[in-house]
């Protein structure tokens, strides 16, 4: 059964740790919320995949810890998973359960950390920091560039060509004349084009646009894809375990 733990309230940065054994997983429950960060704990891969196909969308950075898992498909599929799944969070992987080659094989475009057992709280406590870290980096650029492209999309196609030209450094009269419009259009265009990307002047959207292009690109290089935006990424929620549920029959 799947249920939202209270966890989930948690507005700061998440962790996720998905580890078989559950000695391991209630230590590094310990060690994330003595950092400061909330925690999410899973058993098995597939409960965690479970609780992402479940959940709703998330919009802080967060961290998947995986140690202990299941021979099989079931760590083999989590990293599928982890590596298809837009603006994945970056992942630690603790080396003593890990074919390296294996990792990074399905990690491609996913920031993973390999910590080589046996690992001190220390240790494993740094990695999970700058891991949330680079992810809160990747969280701001891509809800920045959600904001813009927001603005972008309220642009006409020509309010778009015009921009375009501006940014290419032609003045209204040589852009209308491209655009085979009057030079009184592009100046209607340019008020248009200011108000709808919030800029408070033509150099400021300019640069509203410019940056709008060069993240954009970064997205795509890191391998998001056009819809890997917050509105995409999803946050897991925590499964009832199997000794809580026990523990309530009791």
């Amino acid at each position: 059964m799947i249920q939202q733990a209270q966890s989930n309230q948690f507005n700061g940065p998440m962790v996720y740790v998905v580890d078989a054994d559950e000695g391991v997983r209630r230590s590094t429950e310990s060690l994330v919320e003595s950092l400061g960060f909330g925690c999410d704990a899973y058993s098995s891969g597939e409960q965690y995949l479970e609780a992402c196909e479940t959940s709703g969308p998330v919009d802080r950075p967060a961290c998947v810890v995986l140690g202990h898992l299941l021979a099989g498909s079931n760590g083999i599929e989590l990293l599928r998973r982890i590596g298809e799944s837009p603006c994945p969070p970056p992942v630690i992987a603790r080396s003593g359960f890990f074919d390296l080659p294996l990792v990074v094989s399905f990690m491609e475009g996913v920031a993973v950390t390999v910590v080589e057992d046996p690992v001190s709280p220390s240790q494993l406590g740094l990695a999970i920091h700058e891991a949330i870290e680079a992810d809160r980096k990747q969280v701001e650029m891509v809800t920045r560039l959600d904001r813009l492209r927001n603005a972008v999309a309220l642009l006409s196609e020509r309010e778009k060509a015009v921009i375009e030209k501006i940014s290419e450094g032609l003045l209204n009269r040589s852009i209308a004349r491209v655009l085979k419009v009057s030079e009184r259009t592009i100046e209607g265009d340019r008020a248009k084009i200011i108000k709808k990307l919030g800029a408070v002047s033509s150099s400021d959207a300019i640069a509203k646009y410019a940056q709008y292009r060069v993240l954009n690109e970064l997205i795509w290089r890191n391998g998001s894809g056009a819809h890997g935006l917050i509105s995409g990424r999803h946050k897991p929620l925590r499964a009832e375990s199997k000794d809580s549920a026990d523990t309530a029959a009791r």
